[in-house]
């Protein structure tokens, strides 16, 4: 990876925690924030394939769990799924209509939600295991959904203007 493609990915990253920790607060919808940075691995990984996807997604949770109280490396790890999940689903994309957008974001929120919830309550916090977090995790779907609409294809033009180097893997 070029030096000038880390240094975006660590601004999306940054720009990402920021959003969802200091603007998105105030932005509830159904008394419901986004994951803004669930978005950002998202665009990582439709754009660079599930390796960036996984890798990005592991860097991004371990940033936001330092901003979480739940067990840290809970988002790291449930990110690293995803993007990698999320990864392969890119290579079966032939197209990307605009509907292809929302459909990926709310997919994306919907089994990160319901990952992060299932593995924080094997790792002991019974207080997941609530209907509450069903509606959370579904109302964060389709606010997700929303948002991938407009971040995906932007963020998609702004990794494509950095060069990638070529895996030195066949």
């Amino acid at each position: 990876m070029s030096f000038r493609r880390t240094v975006t990915l660590v601004t999306l990253s940054m720009a990402a925690v920021l959003a969802q920790t200091v603007l998105f607060p105030n932005l509830k919808a159904g008394g419901v924030i986004p994951d803004m940075v669930l978005v950002s691995v998202l665009v990582v990984a439709l754009d660079g394939g599930p390796e960036s996807g996984a890798i990005y997604g592991f860097g991004s949770g371990l940033f936001i769990d330092m901003f979480l109280r739940e067990p840290a490396g809970l988002s790291a790890l449930t990110y690293t799924i995803v993007g990698f999940t999320m990864g392969l689903i890119r290579d079966r994309l032939i197209r990307h209509p605009w509907w292809h957008y929302p459909a990926i974001g709310a997919l994306g929120s919907v089994a990160s939600g319901a990952l992060f919830v299932t593995l924080g309550g094997l790792a002991g916090q019974e207080h997941l295991w609530a209907v509450r977090s069903l509606r959370i995790v579904l109302v964060r779907g389709i606010y997700d959904g929303m948002l991938a609409t407009i971040v995906l294809p932007l963020g998609s033009r702004l990794l494509t203007r950095v060069p990638r180097v070529p895996s030195s893997r066949r």
